[in-house]
């Protein structure tokens, strides 16, 4: 190249009847919001606040670890949640930039074993690009 080169990468966010995607800041004074748009969002889409409240609660448990061990709290950082509908299912992924340790619960806290026990499945993927919690939970209508 000749001159400088600028690469611009964009990561839409926003909400449709079968997504819901946002970059939140990582600091915990951003959860409140998140979690609020979140189950906004899986209540219109289910109509069961019961199923809502579910989701979200895995939902910002896996954010908190997000923002606390994947990204120490650094509001410059961001966490990103993506989630979808499909069939009777809500897939949400919790991704952020850092490593967490093994297992965050083994230091402290309840949050992964809370996920697991209302999730339908969960999936951690730890790399080099940082860690990635994506949930499933079945619903009575989606």
């Amino acid at each position: 190249y000749g001159d400088d080169v600028v690469v611009v990468a964009v990561r839409p966010v926003g909400t449709t009847a079968t997504s819901h995607v946002e970059a939140v800041p990582a600091d915990v004074t951003e959860m409140a919001g998140a979690r609020d748009r979140l189950r906004d969002w899986v209540g219109w889409l289910t109509g069961d606040r019961e199923q809502a409240d579910r989701i979200t609660l895995v939902t910002a448990e896996a954010l908190a670890n997000a923002i606390e061990h994947g990204s120490g709290s650094d509001p410059q950082r961001v966490v990103g949640l993506e989630a979808f509908a499909a069939g009777d299912t809500v897939s949400v992924t919790v991704s952020d930039a850092g490593r967490w340790s093994e297992d965050p619960a083994q230091s402290y806290g309840r949050g992964l074993t809370l996920i697991h026990d209302l999730a339908d499945q969960v999936r951690i993927t730890r790399g080099a690009r940082g860690t990635r919690v994506t949930i499933a939970c079945r619903t009575s209508r989606v």
